[in-house]
């Protein structure tokens, strides 16, 4: 089973902490659809915040075919002519999946500059 592997750091003036694990599950012979799944991080209770939109639920590991709206908020439109180049730089055609745009553009957000999303890669 191939997994595309992203882990959510939080960070502030004193320190860098991982607030979870966010997997991408790609369809396989006994599914049809890619899964996408999150588990908060042991280290996420140590922080003073209020889970995730959407993902309210600490210490359950949550799944969903679609891409949570935490996440999903990541994305930029492909209406965009900066973004498209770039997709076509990247070889992805003209309808990438929310995977490998996460991967090229989820790593910050304007809305939420104090999370980093890294790519950790692909797991089999």
């Amino acid at each position: 089973m191939r997994a595309e592997y992203f882990v959510l750091h939080y960070h502030n003036d004193e320190h860098r902490v991982c607030v979870g694990h966010l997997r991408y599950l790609h369809p396989g012979s006994w599914r049809d659809r890619g899964v996408w799944m999150w588990e908060y991080s042991e280290d996420f209770s140590s922080l003073d915040l209020q889970p995730l939109m959407g993902l309210p639920e600490v210490g359950v590991i949550t799944a969903s075919e679609y891409l949570f709206t935490f996440f999903g908020i990541r994305l930029p439109s492909l209406s965009r002519l900066d973004i498209k180049e770039i997709v076509e730089r990247e070889g992805l055609g003209k309808n990438p999946s929310s995977v490998d745009m996460l991967r090229l553009f989820g790593r910050r957000a304007i809305a939420c500059p104090a999370f980093e999303l890294i790519h950790v890669g692909e797991q089999s």
